[in-house]
């Protein structure tokens, strides 16, 4: 028998890109501007309070509004080929 590890439906996990130091379309154009262009590789624990039905209608309003703001969580980063752990990351 199979063992698997099982979550809460409140948590999920989220995959994220980013860029800093980018202002220009290519790297060349941002290094000849002072810029050192990087992309950024997340891993991340995300947290879905829409899973979670109440009977007050003015509270699940407020839980959706919730959702829509990234609470921070802990974090794996991928950058220039290293890894970085954030404890609490946006």
């Amino acid at each position: 028998m199979d063992k698997f590890i099982v979550f809460p439906k409140w948590l999920n996990i989220a995959l994220g890109y980013g860029i800093d130091g980018m202002i220009y379309a290519n790297d060349q154009e941002n290094r000849m501007n002072d810029f050192i262009p990087r992309r950024q590789f997340y891993l991340a624990l995300d947290l879905d309070f829409t899973t979670w039905h109440f009977k007050s209608k003015i509270l699940n309003t407020m839980i959706y509004f919730l959702n829509m703001i990234k609470i921070p969580a802990p974090t794996l980063e991928f950058t220039n080929g290293k890894f970085h752990g954030h404890v609490l990351y946006f």
